[in-house]
């Protein structure tokens, strides 16, 4: 009786720190972008083609329409990706991928990562 009940309550610890970890917004080491919705058509390969200068037409060429477009000053940015992919089953940290204009013109390119 005792054996089962020291049985119950670790199986009990275990599950209670397995969701506290997926829901702790951390750092997920074997896949980092495990928590980030990227937008449709979106590749790595053609970001990373994005320089200073380039233009919003080529930007919209090679990574399609961001998930969302915010104005603040001079700048205009448009995120090509958000939080939230495996919710509501985990929430790991995720990656904000920005392209940012002055004008019509890339400014900067910059990705963040946002966790806890």
């Amino acid at each position: 009786m005792t054996k089962k009940l020291f049985t119950i309550g670790a199986l009990a610890v275990l599950l209670i720190c397995l969701k506290i970890y997926l829901y702790s917004e951390m750092h997920f080491l074997f896949y980092p972008y495990i928590d980030t919705k990227f937008s449709k058509g979106f590749l790595w390969e053609n970001f990373n083609k994005i320089a200073p200068g380039a233009e919003k037409e080529k930007v919209l060429s090679l990574l399609n329409e961001p998930l969302e477009k915010f104005k603040a000053n001079e700048f205009e940015c448009w995120f090509y990706s958000t939080d939230g992919k495996l919710w509501p089953y985990a929430d790991f940290s995720y990656y904000r991928v920005e392209v940012c204009f002055r004008g019509d013109k890339v400014e900067f390119t910059q990705i963040n990562e946002f966790n806890n």
